[in-house]
């Protein structure tokens, strides 16, 4: 039986691994950039391979590969795996209450977003700023169960109602 040190342990490993072999190909990518670099150099202006733009970021790519290639060995000498990345256990972190509250929440900032100043499909109906806040402000209370409905309902009205008179009316800020 594992303690819970042990067991986060394993779970750091495990995300060495991951991040070593995402280094790894990161490292290789900017040596053939790098070498790209400085064949072009070398041909445009004659310069050598040491004063072409690329040797510096060559050296440094090169560096950072070595150092990845050892993370991965120790990561994987120590019980690092990417099981952890097999789609029966995404698709059990990904679909859980959490998450799709997460989610809920960034789909109803997409739709509060563009529903500024949109006209309703069909009609010549624009929508006020007030009601897409305010039906934001009810949809995110009740994805969240913050209170009761009609607690909810008052409390988006009446911080609707602030924004409004705080930032449109006292301020004279031009709300959507």
């Amino acid at each position: 039986m594992q303690t819970t040190d042990q067991r986060s342990d394993s779970r750091m490993r495990d995300k060495d691994v991951l991040f070593a072999l995402i280094l790894i190909l990161s490292s290789v990518s900017l040596i053939v950039y790098s070498l790209n670099l400085s064949i072009r150099a070398m041909r445009t202006v004659n310069a050598t391979f040491y004063d072409a733009p690329g040797f510096s970021m060559l050296v440094i790519s090169t560096g950072l590969l070595v150092l990845s290639v050892a993370l991965l060995v120790v990561a994987l000498k120590q019980g690092g795996t990417l099981q952890w990345l097999a789609p029966r256990q995404i698709r059990a972190a990904l679909w859980n209450r959490s998450t799709l509250k997460t989610l809920a929440v960034f789909v109803y900032l997409f739709l509060y977003m563009t529903g500024f100043g949109q006209t309703i499909p069909g009609t010549h109906v624009v929508i006020p700023f007030w009601l897409t806040t305010f039906v934001f402000l009810v949809l995110m209370m009740l994805t969240f169960k913050a209170a009761s409905i009609g607690y909810i309902v008052v409390m988006s009205g009446l911080c609707t109602l602030m924004t409004y008179l705080i930032f449109g009316y006292f301020v004279k800020i031009p709300l959507p």
